[in-house]
């Protein structure tokens, strides 16, 4: 059985700092999905910039650390799959060298 769930909410945190420049790089999400299959529940993110972002996936106080990334010719990809869903769910990107990042909220 598939399920699909979509991205609830997008937040959009910038720190703005005087002594250190920020990038003018720009980062664009292509999509969010969670897929339910066998079990499992693979979240994943794509977006388009010219250089990699760090993601970082939280739910509640865990962070995960068994994300895939990928990233080639300016395509940008990180996927998590779990055993259970995540209700809740944050993704932050943040690209190298500024200080935008970007959160983006999975749920139900």
């Amino acid at each position: 059985m598939m399920a699909r769930f979509s991205a609830v909410a997008v937040l959009l945190v910038s720190t703005l700092c005087s002594v250190v420049a920020t990038s003018d790089a720009r980062l664009k999400t292509s999509s969010i999905s969670a897929v339910e299959e066998g079990g499992f529940v693979k979240y994943s993110i794509q977006y388009e910039s010219p250089s990699q972002a760090e993601a970082v996936w939280k739910y509640g106080d865990k962070i995960y650390d068994t994300a895939k990334d990928t990233f080639r010719e300016g395509q940008g990809r990180s996927e998590l799959v779990v055993r259970n869903p995540a209700y809740g769910l944050i993704v932050a990107l943040k690209l190298r060298g500024s200080l935008t990042e970007y959160y983006y909220v999975l749920g139900k």
